[in-house]
């Protein structure tokens, strides 16, 4: 009989202490779950206010909508002109031919193929114009994707300026989906384009 009850008493033993490690092995994965929580949220406290600027400066700096290849195309005409006026460039120095629209996953990019001549100033200047509005107006995203510079041979004070001038407008997917596109899509939308000939 004394034998018996030892050997129940054993039982009983292995199996309290076998529930007993469950349970430990429980209350620690749930002790690191809640660490990786906690750490989670003291990384997310502490990048809060970059986020919060980033969203503040989309918010600001929003992509334009894409409307119509049309409205699009003299968008950014006006905005090459705009520019060539404060560099002093007349219009008669510029030789603007519209690009067709490529569709991209999540924008649509509108460009002109443009020829330019004049003074080295004033085409450096117009370069840099056409790109300093990314930084001082709302709804930039204007891009300077191929570009070539040649002196004049018969008047090396003169500078001949071929390059490409793109907007990127956002589309239905860009609002909907942020998978998929990478920058990959922006290089191999160029391989093919020809700049035009300065005269």
């Amino acid at each position: 009989m004394a034998l018996l009850l030892i050997a129940l008493l054993g039982v009983v033993n292995v199996i309290g202490y076998t529930v007993l490690e469950d349970k430990k092995k429980a209350m620690q994965d749930l002790q690191i779950a809640h660490q990786q929580k906690l750490q989670n949220y003291n990384f997310l406290k502490g990048t809060k206010v970059e986020w919060e600027q980033k969203r503040d400066f989309l918010g600001t700096n929003a992509q334009p909508m894409f409307v119509s290849e049309e409205a699009a195309n003299d968008e950014v005409e006006s905005h090459l002109n705009n520019c060539a006026g404060t560099a002093d460039i007349p219009q008669t120095s510029l030789v603007i031919k519209p690009m067709g629209m490529i569709e991209m996953p999540h924008y649509n990019q509108v460009a002109l193929n443009v020829a330019v001549s004049g003074s080295s100033m004033s085409v450096i200047k117009l370069i840099s114009l056409l790109q300093a509005s990314n930084h001082t107006t709302q709804y930039g995203y204007y891009v300077i994707p191929n570009i070539k510079f040649e002196a004049d041979r018969k008047d090396p004070s003169i500078l001949k300026c071929a390059f490409v001038l793109a907007r990127w407008y956002k589309n239905q997917n860009s609002l909907t989906n942020i998978e998929g596109s990478t920058g990959r899509d922006l290089a191999n939308s160029h391989k093919n384009i020809k700049l035009l000939v300065s005269k």
